[in-house]
Formats: C-alpha cells, sequence, structure tokens
C-alpha cells in the first residue's frame, strides 16, 4: 500500500499544467464545440419534426368543416377559479371553487 502511494506521489510530479493561454485556448475549443453541436442537433430535430408532420397530413389530411360562426359563438364565457377563504379566527382556511362569468359582445 506505501509503494502504491510513493509511485502515486512521483506521478503528480510528473503533470503538467496547462498556461492560461492554453486554458483559454481549451474552454473556447468547448465552448464553441457545444454551441455548434447545439444548433446542429436542433436544425436536425426540426427538419425530422417538419417531415413527420409533412408525412402524417400526407397519410390522414386535416378534415376542414365549414360551420355557420354566428351560431357558435358562446353568449358568456365562463372561468373556474379557486378563491381561498379564513373560515376561523384559529387562522385555518377553506378553499372553495368560484365561477367568474363574462358577458359575449
Amino acid at each position: 500500500m506505501f509503494k502504491f502511494l510513493k509511485e502515486s506521489k512521483k506521478e503528480f510530479q510528473h503533470v503538467v499544467r496547462p498556461t492560461n493561454k492554453e486554458t483559454k485556448k481549451y474552454f473556447s475549443i468547448v465552448s464553441i464545440s457545444i454551441i455548434v453541436l447545439t444548433l446542429f442537433l436542433y436544425i436536425v430535430w426540426t427538419v425530422f419534426s417538419w417531415g413527420l408532420f409533412a408525412l402524417k397530413d400526407a397519410i390522414n389530411p386535416p378534415k376542414i368543416q365549414q360551420t355557420n360562426t354566428s351560431s357558435n359563438t358562446p353568449t358568456d364565457l365562463k372561468l373556474w377559479t379557486w378563491s381561498v377563504w379564513t373560515t376561523d379566527l384559529s387562522g385555518s382556511t377553506s378553499v372553495t371553487p368560484t365561477v367568474a362569468t363574462w358577458a359575449a359582445k
């Protein structure tokens, strides 16, 4: 075990640390490589996605339905929200659903 530790210590003395110039150079190379590969993968994935959507539309085209928009317009817009109300003096709260309604113009 001690022999291994002595050899390890000797090996650490042979390690050459990079200079500041080399460190900046390697950092630039790695950063540019990451950016280029990220852009490449984004472009490949986007083209692949467009191709799949085009293939889907070619196999199963979307159905277009003509509708009368005047009969399909809602008269009111209802939105469910959650309101928190304190129910007693001890500080416990209860959560109750409420409906907010807006009249259509």
